[in-house]
């Protein structure tokens, strides 16, 4: 420990005061740098573990984490805890029903006492199946939380039977998002599929806007779902088609525009048609009659008339010996064959097709020409439906992408000069580095220069006594004077020299 001082006092005797100072400041920064890194480097990182919660719901879930002694941050309406404990706390948490979104679920008959009235029962059944369902719709991607309410037709004696279930759901979408029509009617079916008694065509679905996203008998909600689909319908032809536009001419050389007329009526159409019977055909109808006479008891014999008055006529008789009579008629009647034929043409038929294509002049007319016929085909272009396709050769203008090539280059060279400036200044940082290592070493061999002759002489002469006396030193024993010189000469090294000096000046 005492080398370790005399070493240190050693190398602090080289420098001058600010020196120690400042080499000081530099240790004492630096320890705390490395503390603090240390420190930042071993803090636990934080992720969200619940956000957009209502007040209530957030006082139960910082009331378990400070049960469960979890460290927490709160962040406006999001409640954070360290990284590794995010999964586990939403197990847990979600185990005990927290957060329930506000809603109460079948939860609630878990506390329902044996002396609860059946109007409780009914009221908090009611209760039960609206908080299913809103948890249920806001689950969906889109919905940030969704309010459902349940109308149910009371039952009795003197209820009326006509009236039935009905139900209105309120969503809160989430920014950016919304509901298409077959989500929408998504919901509907799920609300009415759950309640009993419940059509899909008696749910109302709201936006938190106000706004009606059910179609229903409004004129404006069927104009809004008209239009909707007719932006998808023409969305896909320009989609479909522009990508083929970019393939044939290149990106940015040809712009497809469609428009589409889409027929939203709704039809019914029966058809009857009669073909005459053919052999082998289902009579319609069929009568048999059969007439049978039978008497065998003998009587008068004999044709009446003047046959056998006559005596000029022979006449046949017969007599005494009974006579027979049958008579069979069939009549079939057949009707013509009758064929009934229904057909029902749902909305949303594609009644017509324009297409408007626009390519720049520099694409050969052989490219148009072809790119114009393969558009046709996979549009489907009828033009006996009254379709039309129109391609057309421009120039385009191109300043927008020469003044965007400008900025890209202007940025590009922003970011050249910040690249250059960092290398120029690390470079700088460099060469001061080098000029401080220069003049330190300059100083030192300047202080080296000017020491005194004599201690260079008594340095070196003690070098050279410790070298001489070490071959004698090495095989023979040490005597204890000798062993405490050398002792004394290793641990203080520079009193040795001082003494050194003082005999050698007094020998001079």
């Amino acid at each position: 420990m005492q080398g370790l001082l005399d070493w240190i006092r050693r190398i602090s005797g080289r420098y001058t005061t600010a020196q120690k100072v400042g080499a000081l400041l530099v240790a004492v920064i630096l320890v705390l740098g490395l503390v603090m890194a240390a420190r930042w480097a071993a803090r636990p990182r934080y992720r969200v573990l619940f956000s957009g919660l209502e007040g209530q719901e957030v006082s139960k879930v910082l009331a378990k984490l400070d049960e469960q002694k979890v460290d927490y941050r709160v962040e406006g309406s999001a409640i954070l805890v360290p990284q590794d404990k995010v999964d586990k706390l939403r197990l847990e948490l979600s185990m005990e029903g927290i957060p329930s979104g506000g809603k109460v679920g079948y939860e609630v008959f878990d506390s329902t006492g044996f002396g609860a009235s059946e109007f409780s029962q009914k009221v908090n059944y009611q209760r039960a199946l609206e908080g299913e369902l809103s948890r249920t719709i806001s689950s969906l991607e889109q919905v940030e939380a969704a309010d459902v309410h349940i109308v149910l037709p009371e039952e009795g004696i003197f209820s009326s039977g006509d009236r039935k279930a009905t139900a209105s759901v309120l969503v809160k979408l989430k920014p950016g998002q919304k509901l298409g029509s077959g989500q929408v009617e998504g919901v509907r079916n799920l609300v009415a599929g759950a309640v009993l008694g419940l059509s899909s065509e008696d749910v109302a679905v709201v936006d938190e806007s106000g706004n009606t996203l059910t179609g229903g008998e409004s004129s404006m909600a069927q104009a809004a779902t008209q239009l909707e689909a007719l932006q998808a319908y023409r969305a896909y032809f320009e989609s479909s088609l522009q990508e083929v536009v970019d393939r044939v001419v290149g990106k940015g050389k040809g712009i497809v525009k469609a428009h589409v007329s889409v027929d939203f009526s709704q039809s019914v159409t029966q058809q009857e048609s009669y073909k005459p019977p053919t052999e082998g055909g289902l009579p319609s109808s069929q009568q048999t009659f059969e007439e049978v006479y039978n008497n065998g008891s003998a009587g008068a014999a004999g044709v009446p008339g003047t046959g056998s008055n006559i005596p000029d006529y022979q006449s046949i008789t017969q007599g005494g010996s009974g006579a027979a009579y049958q008579k069979r008629e069939t009549k079939t009647e057949f009707e013509n064959n009758r064929e009934v034929t229904e057909k029902t043409s749902p909305p949303g038929k594609i009644t017509g097709v324009s297409l408007a294509v626009l390519v720049d002049q520099e694409v050969e007319p052989t490219t148009v020409s072809a790119l114009e016929d393969a558009l046709a085909a996979a549009a489907g272009i009828d033009p006996g439906r009254g379709d039309v396709i129109a391609v057309q050769q421009v120039p385009f203008d191109t300043s927008y992408q020469e003044e965007a090539k400008a900025v890209l280059a202007k940025a590009e060279g922003g970011r050249r000069i910040m690249e250059w400036a960092r290398v120029g200044a690390l470079a700088l940082l460099a060469v001061l580095a080098a000029l401080f290592l220069v003049r330190k070493l300059k100083r030192v061999k300047k202080r080296l220069a000017e020491l005194p002759l004599a201690e260079l002489t008594a340095a070196q002469a003690l070098e050279e006594a410790v070298e001489k006396a070490r071959p004698m030193l090495t095989g023979a024993a040490k005597s204890p004077v000798l062993a405490s010189i050398e002792m004394f000469a290793n641990q203080r090294p520079d009193e040795v020299a001082k003494v050194l000096r003082a005999m050698l000046k007094e020998r001079s």
